[in-house]
């Protein structure tokens, strides 16, 4: 009995904050809205109420009004990051796939007469588009270096829309000839 105590108070020291409290936006954080009807709508938060969402939009920051029951989902955002693994790799995984394909098919068996005619020319198709990828690979290097220094993108966290008002909800421990845990709803009015 005493272990369980002990490892339930050492998981909720060591686990993070987001699971014992939802996140919910606040006025001013830029905000990404996900529509039932599938409408993408970003911009900065105006309010937030139970019933529904005020959104700045655009150069003019013309307000536009959500109800709740439309919302599918709410992501604030965490800012412009940069992915420097993930352009390059795309970068190359391009440039190689590109080079494999066409090497492969614009590969024909040589012809040519002489000692050295046809030395490092590829015997078949799929030793054409081996070295294609090489090639490909090895080219798109120096434009995935550019492309993973320069790009940027915007990253986003799933955030929760309030509860009616008054909503409380808790969970405690309990402790007695066995470890559980016992949890509360207590709501208020709309």
């Amino acid at each position: 009995m005493k272990k369980m105590l002990g490892l339930f108070v050492l998981s909720a020291m060591l686990l993070p904050g987001r699971v014992w409290a939802q996140q919910v936006p606040i006025a001013g954080d830029r905000v990404r809205v996900v529509q039932e009807d599938g409408t993408v709508s970003i911009g900065e938060l105006s309010s937030l109420t139970s019933e529904e969402l005020r959104l700045l939009v655009g150069a003019d920051a013309r307000e536009v009004v959500i109800r709740r029951d439309r919302i599918g989902e709410i992501q604030r955002s965490l800012g412009e990051q940069r992915s420097f693994g993930k352009h390059f790799g795309t970068i190359v995984g391009l440039g190689a796939a590109a080079g494999g394909l066409v090497w492969a098919l614009t590969w024909s068996p040589c012809t040519g007469g002489g000692l050295f005619a046809c030395a490092g020319d590829p015997d078949s198709r799929g030793e054409a588009f081996v070295w294609g990828v090489a090639g490909g690979a090895i080219l798109g290097v120096p434009l995935g270096v550019l492309v993973g220094l320069a790009a940027k993108s915007e990253r986003w966290e799933s955030v929760s829309m309030p509860g009616p008002s008054g909503t409380v909800i808790s969970l405690v421990p309990v402790i007695g000839t066995r470890f559980g845990v016992a949890g509360f709803v207590a709501i208020g009015g709309w």
